[in-house]
Parts: structure tokens; C-alpha cells; sequence
């Protein structure tokens, strides 16, 4: 347990952030501070107001850093019960899940971070689907989504892209 002042403590946060390469989870933070969770909600919210790029995702927060590598954007389709061998897919090929967005009629483009990068990331998103008894965003749109998808080089993109193409999951927009 740390007692940190309110600055100290959110400098300590960024650092822990700025530091791991896994996501912080907000009530993990509240325990090593002895505080509640909302005052670490409340930390992060004084810090991104900072222009730090600190981004939620359902692991915990993690801190932004601009993307170097090369991304790609792409549309895809399958049923829930195919999430896992698409997410699987991508990061088999060396691909790393960005985000999901999908296109609302009333709400327009709703886009959720994810930072999936192997197998492991997907079992605990997948673990965290099944336990929430949560429902994917993709059921806003009978399974039509995109992915925004980074790699080491353009050659996994395309190589990623044709996967998803094997597999039926690319949705061609050009050719709708």
C-alpha cells in the first residue's frame, strides 16, 4: 500500500502506466493506493485532461503510444461463435486488434479499443465475454464490423487479409 497525495499519485500512475506493457486495471491501482476506484477514475480523467493518451479497454488502461507499424482497417462479418477464430486469426498472423467499430443507424460509428496481440489477450477477452454474459458490439449489426489492425509490415497485413478472405470473414466493400 502507497499514500500518495492526489499529484504524487496520479505522476506514480503514469508512470506505472508509461512503464508496463500490460493494461492497469483500476481496481488493482485502488489497492496499491488505498483509495477507491473512482478516485483512480477520477486520476485518469485529471490526467488524460493533461493530453495524456491514456486509453480504457476492458483489461485496464493502458498508455497510448503513437503506432509506428503499419495498419490496415478492415470490414468483416461471422457470428458470435466464430469471434474466437477471427481474433485468433489476426494475431496468429502477427497482427495486433486495435479497436472494433461498427456503424449505428441512430448513433453512427461506435469504435471500442481492444489492444489484442496473441492468443492469450483473446482467451481473456473471450473469458470476459462468456463471465459478463455480455453481448458483442457486433450484434448491433448482424455481425458486420471493422477492425482496425496493426503489423510489423505491410507483407502481415496482406497476409492477414487474405486469411480472413480464406476463411470467409473479409467483407469486400467495393464489390456491396
Amino acid at each position: 500500500m502507497i499514500v500518495l497525495q492526489g499529484k504524487e499519485r496520479r505522476e506514480d500512475i503514469l508512470r506505472r502506466l508509461i512503464e508496463t506493457d500490460k493494461p492497469l486495471n483500476g481496481t488493482d491501482l485502488a489497492k496499491i493506493f488505498d483509495i477507491s476506484r473512482q478516485v483512480i477514475v477520477q486520476d485518469i480523467a485529471i490526467l488524460r485532461a493533461e493530453n495524456h493518451p491514456i486509453i480504457s479497454t476492458n483489461r485496464g488502461y493502458i498508455f497510448g503510444q503513437q503506432e509506428s507499424r503499419p495498419h490496415r482497417t478492415f470490414c468483416v462479418k461471422h457470428t458470435r461463435e466464430e469471434t474466437l477464430d477471427e481474433l485468433n486469426l489476426i494475431v496468429d498472423e502477427g497482427g495486433h486488434v486495435l479497436n472494433t467499430t461498427v456503424e449505428h443507424d441512430l448513433y453512427g460509428q461506435i469504435t471500442v479499443e481492444m489492444f489484442l496481440k496473441n492468443r492469450r489477450d483473446v482467451k481473456e477477452f473471450m473469458k470476459q465475454l462468456d463471465e459478463t454474459k455480455s453481448v458483442l458490439l457486433t450484434s448491433l449489426t448482424d455481425g458486420l464490423h471493422f477492425h482496425t489492425v496493426t503489423a510489423e509490415t505491410e507483407e502481415d497485413l496482406d497476409r492477414i487479409e487474405e486469411s480472413l478472405k480464406e476463411r470467409g470473414f473479409y467483407v469486400d466493400l467495393i464489390e456491396e
